[in-house]
């Protein structure tokens, strides 16, 4: 019997998974020229598929790196000069703090989900001030580490209320959800 893990990850494949590395494999997609037309086309089709599924607008970039924890290292690197400000909610939401840290930065937060104790420690996000020097603010909308996920609905209104922040949120585990 197989046994199949509700945990972070890694995460079961999709059944489909082996047949379609047999068909890359034997359509040579894996030595393809990365500056090909080839290559250019199935690039296109896949930003022009994510953009479809996800609502992505069209002046929005789409970048592909290997991991969550790569896109929020590059995110904390890219987007801020020093003061990032993270919403805590748990295991995932700690570690782009701790990277933030790492980086040099000079990161504040608010542990919105006390994971020692599995609780709240707010009932939305309606309270939170975001402190004047924060140039980008991180939130895991889904984290999956503790089973505690932010509304959307509450994360826009925060954003409404600090127009000239820049937002970057992880919703990894909750694509294609959250547009």
């Amino acid at each position: 019997m197989k046994k199949i893990f509700f945990t972070v990850g890694p995460s079961q494949i999709y059944p489909t998974v082996p047949s379609h590395i047999k068909k890359a494999i034997k359509s040579d997609v894996l030595s393809m020229s990365h500056r090909g037309q080839e290559f250019k086309d199935i690039y296109k089709s896949t930003v022009d598929g994510l953009r479809k599924l996800l609502n992505i607008p069209a002046d929005f970039e789409i970048v592909f790196v290997s991991s969550a924890l790569e896109a929020m290292e590059r995110v904390i690197q890219a987007m801020s000069h020093n003061n990032t400000y993270h919403i805590l909610t748990g295991f995932f939401g700690k570690t782009w703090l701790n990277i933030a840290r790492d980086l040099g930065k000079s990161p504040g937060f608010f542990q919105f989900f006390a994971w020692e104790k599995n609780s709240v420690v707010l009932e939305s996000l309606e309270k939170i001030e975001i402190p004047t020097e924060s140039e980008l603010v991180c939130i895991t909308q889904n984290d999956t580490s503790v089973g505690f996920s932010i509304p959307m609905e509450e994360i826009y209104a925060l954003r409404k209320r600090n127009p000239e922040k820049l937002f970057a949120l992880d919703i990894v585990s909750s694509v294609p959800y959250v547009d």
